[in-house]
């Protein structure tokens, strides 16, 4: 079809990056345009205005939006498929787009690799060889440990971005059912088991640390929530199994060079299956999901079960965005759902307002969810189709990249750093990727 038969849309551009500011003109587009096509057309108004960055726009590319919403096809498909009107010019936000993800080291172990947690200077991995073990963000292994008797199912820094040797800490939890906090000296070498905490009857399925890094809770498949010390500090209130008074117990655990034991400072219960993932919001504040296929939030005060909203599969993974307040969850459906839990004190069903957009593109179980740490619109996910998505929220039909992670199921991912983000899977591989 020669060009003066395609109908033509007025359009506008803007963006909020002054970098790329271009003149407010109105310009009339033939609605087959691509993104790829809005994207050399910026580059070349940016060049024309002698611009100062013609080297780095030879790289740079542009994604688009409409009213908030990323386009992801044809001007045309976008605006028909959402009925826009057209008889007035249409405002184009373009923002930069992110440069996909590489990948940067593959760290091997010895069985499966369920859980990770990042910091500034370490990488922390749990694996089904029942070892939790510390990496530099080189690749390299600077410690390790087996002291759990089964599967390590999740680990967390607690305090991930310190320096002095004395608060490097970590908890490792496990199907064993205990969990552990332990001391790491600042070059890694020196790996300490300070405390184990009892208390759960089955599976410890997750763990989440505080916001001033006092105290965690732990979920399990035994359907509790448990909220225990993470201080290491001897004038604490000894919290131990048996009823031995404090100086007792104190004598026997350095006689017999056993490990201090912990219990819970206190036990929620309401979820009628294994909770599977556990995130807090603010100091004050839980949310936790399962089996039972709800998701919850939970007054830690009071340990009232505050909202419960009802989905129509199992709950794997959920996380929590302080950018946005959101909350992803990770479900066996193959889908990802977004939900806005700020309206409090409700009960809710599968399909309810609560759920603000539904990501659909895994074709397996999706088993592993991250928010970015320092934007608001893009979040990873992890499936057993052996694949990373990373979305931009901003568009639920497609996600920005694919990333063919693993040779068998994605377990677990973590995106706690701006910079990388890294993945577990059962090929025995803990793969680290650049943002």
């Amino acid at each position: 079809m020669d060009e003066s038969e395609v109908n033509h849309i007025q359009a506008s551009f803007f963006t909020k990056d002054s970098r790329y500011f271009v003149q407010d003109t109105s310009f009339s587009l033939p609605v087959n345009v691509t993104p790829t096509e809005l994207s050399s057309l910026i580059c070349q108004l940016l060049e024309s205005n002698e611009a100062d960055i013609s080297n780095k726009l030879s790289s740079t590319q542009f994604d688009f939006l409409i009213n908030g919403e990323l386009i992801r096809d044809s001007l045309d498909s976008h605006v028909t498929s959402r009925d826009l009107p057209t008889e007035n010019v249409i405002a184009i936000e373009y923002v930069e787009r992110s440069a996909p993800p590489s990948l940067t080291e593959e760290l091997s172990h010895q069985d499966w690799v369920s859980c990770a947690h990042c910091s500034r200077r370490f990488i922390l991995s749990g694996c089904y060889d029942n070892s939790v073990s510390v990496w530099s963000h080189s690749g390299k292994l600077v410690s390790m440990s087996k002291e759990h008797s089964g599967p390590v199912k999740d680990v967390k820094w607690v305090t991930p971005n310190v320096s002095t040797e004395e608060e490097l800490l970590f908890l490792s939890a496990s199907q064993d059912q205990n969990i552990h906090l332990w001391q790491l000296s600042t070059t890694g070498s020196t790996l300490s088991l300070c405390y184990e905490y009892k208390g759960h009857a089955r599976s410890v399925e997750a763990i989440a640390v505080s916001p001033d890094a006092t105290k965690f809770c732990s979920v399990s498949w035994d359907t509790f929530l448990k909220i225990w010390s993470a201080v290491p500090d001897d004038s604490l209130p000894d919290e131990t199994l048996d009823n031995e008074d404090s100086s007792s117990k104190r004598a026997k655990t350095t006689t017999l060079n056993r490990t201090p034991v912990r219990t819970p400072i206190v036990t929620f219960q309401g979820h009628s299956g294994p909770v599977s993932s556990v995130e807090w919001v603010g100091e004050g504040e839980l949310v936790t999901a399962g089996w039972d296929h709800c998701l919850r939030t939970w007054d830690v005060h009071s340990g009232e079960n505050k909202t419960t909203l009802t989905g129509s599969k199992v709950f794997h993974d959920i996380s929590w965005s302080s950018l946005n307040g959101l909350v992803a969850s990770a479900n066996s459906d193959k889908l990802v759902r977004i939900w806005d839990l700020r309206e409090k004190g409700m009960y809710c069903m599968h399909g309810t307002s609560m759920i603000q957009s539904t990501l659909s593109s895994h074709q397996g179980w999706v088993v592993c969810v991250n928010w970015s740490p320092i934007d608001e619109h893009q979040l990873l996910s992890g499936s057993y189709d052996s694949t990373l998505k990373l979305w931009d929220i901003r568009s639920s039909k497609l996600p920005l990249y694919t990333i063919s992670a693993h040779e068998g199921k994605v377990l677990c991912s973590d995106w706690s750093l701006p910079q990388m983000f890294v993945s577990g899977g059962d090929d025995n591989k803990l793969r680290t990727y650049s943002v």
